[in-house]
């Protein structure tokens, strides 16, 4: 759970970069897409989460944000 949290966290981010900063529509769309899509997953995986008492890390790890 601890590695999974991390990259559904990237995605979010980067379909919110690709939503912002493109120029093309499809891309734009895509990116929004992205960020509702993992945003959703991001909440149910945190319910899981509470359920079997596991704590994910806060936000994207090092290895994935640099």
């Amino acid at each position: 759970m601890n590695n999974a949290a991390p990259g559904g966290m990237a995605e979010v981010e980067l379909g919110e970069m690709a939503a912002g900063k493109s120029q093309n529509a499809e891309i734009k769309a895509f990116g929004q897409k992205m960020v509702e899509d993992h945003s959703k997953a991001g909440e149910e995986f945190k319910q899981l989460a509470a359920q079997k008492k596991v704590t994910l890390p806060p936000d994207v790890s090092p290895c994935i944000n640099s």
